[in-house]
């Protein structure tokens, strides 16, 4: 689902998918690092389904959403 997101919004800047498959998967590699307990994949796929499900109720567009996750994940980014 996050994959899909991430795809689906990168598409709207470019129309190189490599560019975009590359940025996913370094996005997974550092993520999917065996030494990260809780800011993980599956923590930003949670995160992306929590407020995509109440996303009318904060009046979030699809960007906003995107850019929060990107504020967050930045955040972590570094994180080993």
């Amino acid at each position: 689902m996050l994959k899909d997101f991430f795809f689906d919004l990168l598409d709207e800047y470019t129309t190189n998918n490599t560019v975009i498959a590359n940025c996913w998967e370094e996005i997974e590699k550092s993520y999917g690092n065996k030494k990260r307990y809780y800011h993980n994949l599956s923590h930003l796929e949670n995160l992306h389904a929590e407020l995509t499900a109440c996303k009318d109720q904060i009046a979030m567009e699809r960007d906003d959403v995107c850019a929060l996750l990107s504020r967050y994940s930045l955040q972590y980014f570094q994180e080993e």
